[in-house]
C-alpha cells in the first residue's frame, strides 16, 4: 500500500470533518457531539494554518485515511490523530507520527491528552516513545520530546575521511618501499600528499564536531 503525508490546505475542510465525525472518532474526542459542518469549516479555516499549527492528511494509494494535528500550546504542541474507521489496525498511525516527526523543524515538546478508555491510542503512544507524564481516572497525558537527527549529514562527513583515510594508508605503504629504495625526491612528492589528505581531514573533523 503506497502511502503519502501531506501539508493540509482549505481544500481539506471536508475531509477533516468526514474523519473527525465518525463515531468512533467522536466517542474518544472532548467533544462527542455530531458537528455541524458550518461550524467545523469556521473552526477549520481559523485553526489549519494559524501561526505554529501543523496539519497534515494522510493517503494511501491517493484516498485520505486520517490526519495528524500539532496546535502550537505556549512552549509545546499538542498532537492529535484521527484515523477512518475502515483504514484501522494497520499501522497507520505510527505512519503519521513517524513521518509528521521528521518535518518538525526543531527540538520540539509534544503532549497528548487521551481517554483511559481508548487503551488502541495508549498503546499507540506508547510503542512510539512517548512517555506517560500525569495520569488521573478519565485521562493519560504523555510527552515526547523530539530532536533534530544530523546522523545523515555525519555518515556522510565520515564516509569522506574513511575515504581519505584509505588512500592515506596506501600513502603511507608507498614511503615505505621508497624508504627501501632510497629515493628521497619520490619520498619528499608522497608526503605532500598526505599533508593535503590529513588537512582535508581536518576541515571535515571541524564541520562533523559542529553538527
Amino acid at each position: 500500500m503506497k502511502l503519502g503525508l501531506i501539508k493540509t490546505n482549505k481544500n481539506h475542510c471536508k475531509i477533516f470533518f468526514e474523519i473527525r465525525n465518525e463515531y468512533s472518532t467522536r466517542v474518544f474526542s472532548k467533544n462527542k457531539e455530531k458537528l455541524n459542518y458550518a461550524i467545523h469549516k469556521k473552526w477549520f479555516l481559523e485553526n489549519f494554518n494559524s501561526k505554529g499549527n501543523l496539519y497534515y492528511l494522510g493517503k494511501a494509494k491517493d484516498i485520505p485515511f486520517g490526519y495528524i494535528r500539532y496546535e502550537k500550546r505556549d512552549f509545546y504542541f499538542e498532537v492529535s490523530i484521527a484515523i477512518k474507521k475502515k483504514f484501522r489496525n494497520l499501522g497507520l498511525s505510527k505512519f503519521l507520527m513517524e513521518e509528521s516527526e521528521k518535518l518538525l523543524k526543531k527540538p520540539n515538546l509534544i503532549i497528548s491528552h487521551v481517554k483511559n478508555l481508548n487503551k488502541r491510542s495508549i498503546n499507540m503512544f506508547i510503542k512510539n516513545n512517548y512517555k506517560i507524564i500525569s495520569k488521573n481516572k478519565n485521562t493519560t497525558t504523555f510527552g515526547k520530546l523530539t530532536l533534530i537527527n544530523n546522523f545523515n549529514k555525519q555518515k556522510k562527513i565520515i564516509n569522506k575521511i574513511k575515504s581519505i583515510r584509505s588512500k592515506n594508508n596506501v600513502n603511507w605503504m608507498n614511503i615505505l618501499e621508497l624508504a627501501f629504495e632510497k629515493s628521497p625526491i619520490k619520498a619528499r612528492n608522497i608526503f605532500k600528499n598526505i599533508s593535503k589528505d590529513d588537512n582535508n581531514i581536518v576541515q571535515l573533523s571541524k564541520k562533523l564536531s559542529k553538527l
